[in-house]
């Protein structure tokens, strides 16, 4: 996906829209109590983690505008030694974001942008072709999932098998990298599987509290939801 013709107004808009939307979410999810900045959750949990998915979207929309391919392969040399050790980097940043807890918000805000911008540099080298079709087929089988989810409750039992499904995926994605194969099953089997994804974390969004959880673990969880969903709605819109 290389934005590198894209024009300076278009890079500027970008910028300014996620630099508007992330200091108003930053306004709200925020405040400081004792001289120590901590969580806000006056809006709720829901608000707050939206605002983040929000965020999420559109700095990874800014840096697909500013990044072109000869500049991603600063970070992912265009191998597949370089994917592999590049979605290890990605793996570890998230893992350690997770275990973070809801101590030193600020320093997980800072560790979430980070771990954004590693999925970013992936962007450049997706195809062009179909782009918008498939942004737009995403954000209609995430809105009407997001819908579902309101009538539709997932055990918290199914989340063992949802995982199973996901390593299998991640294995049979590096295999295929490997052998610089494609196919239309893997990206439909992909859909389904986050589709499920989905329904489940919006359902567990319900049932947590600012007490147990923050903005940017339910944030992540979802924006990485929404973000497989639509590279695999893309892969096989091009296929």
């Amino acid at each position: 996906m290389n934005y590198s013709n894209n024009s300076e107004s278009h890079k500027i808009i970008s910028s300014v829209s996620f630099l508007v939307v992330l200091l108003y979410t930053l306004g709200v999810t925020l405040t400081i109590k004792d001289g120590k900045i901590i969580w806000n959750c006056q809006y709720g949990l829901k608000y707050g983690t939206t605002l983040y998915i929000i965020c999420a979207i559109l700095f990874m929309y800014m840096c697909a505008n500013n990044l072109s391919t000869q500049t991603a392969q600063y970070f992912v040399p265009d191998s597949i030694w370089g994917f592999m050790l590049w979605f290890l980097i990605v793996i570890l940043g998230t893992g350690v974001l997770y275990m973070m807890g809801n101590s030193m918000p600020v320093l997980k805000i800072v560790l979430f942008f980070v771990v954004i911008f590693t999925l970013a540099v992936f962007m450049p080298y997706l195809s062009t072709k179909n782009i918008n079709s498939s942004l737009i087929i995403t954000a209609i089988i995430v809105s009407t999932l997001t819908i579902l989810s309101q009538y539709i409750t997932l055990d918290d039992s199914i989340i063992n098998y949802l995982f199973i499904g996901l390593i299998t995926l991640i294995i049979v994605q590096l295999i295929s990298l490997w052998f610089n194969y494609t196919s239309s099953i893997y990206s439909i089997l992909a859909i389904i599987l986050f589709s499920l994804f989905i329904i489940y974390d919006v359902n567990r969004l319900s049932k947590l509290t600012c007490d147990n959880t923050n903005f940017i673990d339910q944030g992540l969880t979802i924006f990485l939801d929404i973000l497989n969903m639509f590279t695999n709605v893309h892969r096989l819109n091009n296929n």
